[in-house]
């Protein structure tokens, strides 16, 4: 026992412990647990900075990630859009136009197939061409037919309107003697067994077998899912020997099942997928013919 400042009493602990006053404010016990506190705080401290750093890297990886995916479509629509200003450039050398096509987006089939049919009318030269829909792709169609000296375009469309816009759009090109289009309300049609909404059967134009069909609407979805399936039914029946169709949109989930269930009923028409924007399908009784293997591919 040792006597401190003042008279305090002290006990000496073993070497290497400090000494505290006996009945003072700390003890041996607070300083190990202190220490522990201490040491588990730290590894909090660098669990929690691991944690973050991971965080961080996640989330540049993300960035990362994110700015590559927008560069890519960036580049993929650039490249979409020059393609399809070069097409329309061609498109209107080719037909001789001497004044601008209508806007060609939204409902508007896209300059890449419009180009892949007015070269197939400048070559097949087809006496009856049928679209479903109305709309630019008439008036490409009507001037290429007159280029030939041949060919008349029968379209139909659903809008009376928008039928209405198109007479007006064909009179202004003075195409009006090579196109007659045909307001066709969607009605009930019966098809084996069900009831589809496709354009009134009674307000369908009268022709001679068709040399070419051109599939462009009814707009998808209107009034339901797969509103473009009936035109096979009730149009491939009446191609000509050696016809061609041609469907657009055929990128999206509907015409992919409408092109679907066409190869099951209509097995004799070969299918060939060319390259275009929003896709577009040639329907032939045959094999295509071997100079135009670079444009389309079978499928």
């Amino acid at each position: 026992m040792l006597r401190g400042p003042r008279g305090s009493e002290l006990h000496r602990l073993d070497a290497g412990c400090v000494e505290q006053p006996v009945g003072g404010r700390f003890r041996l016990e607070d300083s190990g647990t202190i220490a522990v506190a201490i040491a588990v705080a730290g590894l909090a401290l660098a669990a929690l900075a691991c944690l973050l750093g991971a965080y961080l890297v996640y989330k540049l990886r993300q960035v990362h990630r994110t700015l590559y995916g927008t560069d890519f479509i960036v580049r993929t629509l650039s490249r979409s859009v020059s393609q399809n200003l070069q097409n329309l450039e061609l498109l209107t050398q080719e037909l001789q136009l001497h004044k601008p096509l209508p806007p060609l987006r939204g409902w508007a089939a896209s300059p890449d197939i419009l180009l892949v049919m007015a070269r197939h009318v400048q070559r097949a030269a087809p006496a009856v061409i049928v679209e479903c829909g109305s709309g630019a792709s008439t008036v490409v169609l009507a001037q290429a037919a007159r280029l030939n000296g041949r060919g008349h375009v029968y379209s139909i469309d659903h809008d009376g309107a928008f039928a209405e816009e198109s007479r007006t759009m064909l009179a202004r090109y003075g195409l009006s003697d090579w196109a007659t289009i045909t307001h066709a309300p969607l009605a009930e049609v019966p098809i084996s067994g069900s009831r589809w909404e496709w354009y009134d059967l009674d307000r369908l134009p009268e022709t001679p077998p068709i040399d070419l069909l051109f599939i462009d609407g009814p707009p998808a979805d209107t009034p339901k899912p797969l509103a473009r399936y009936p035109a096979g039914p009730m149009l491939f029946p009446r191609l000509a020997p050696g016809a061609v169709v041609f469907a657009d949109d055929t990128d999206r989930p509907g015409e992919i099942e409408v092109l679907r269930r066409w190869a099951s009923e209509f097995p004799a028409l070969s299918q060939y997928a060319h390259f275009c924007e929003k896709g577009c399908h040639e329907l032939r009784a045959g094999e295509a013919p071997a100079d135009l293997s670079e444009e389309r591919q079978a499928v």
